[in-house]
């Protein structure tokens, strides 16, 4: 499961979302996710790969690192983008 020190990552991903009024449907529409998988993230049952972090942020019209920090907009480190996202598959869809 993707964390920081307090917020999971479907803990962030749900409050961005919400916060911009765009629902998991509306959210599916505009990455291509299904909103089953959106759901499951957004409960942390399954981990999504970059790819899809990738396509979340797009889609909330967000940096990448908004999803894994809770101050928002702060870019990530070099060392806190290998942190978060060195473990994850690049490849398929997640």
């Amino acid at each position: 499961m993707i964390t920081n020190e307090s917020t999971t990552f479907g803990q962030q991903l749900r409050k961005l979302r919400t916060e911009r009024g765009i629902s998991q449907d509306d959210l599916a529409r505009n990455t291509g996710i299904c909103a089953t998988a959106i759901g499951r993230f957004e409960r942390d049952a399954r981990e999504p790969r970059l790819k899809s972090i990738l396509r979340l942020a797009d889609g909330l019209g967000l940096n990448p690192g908004a999803l894994l920090d809770p101050i928002g907009e702060r870019k990530l480190t070099p060392q806190e983008f290998q942190q978060h996202f060195g473990h994850l598959p690049t490849d398929g869809e997640g």
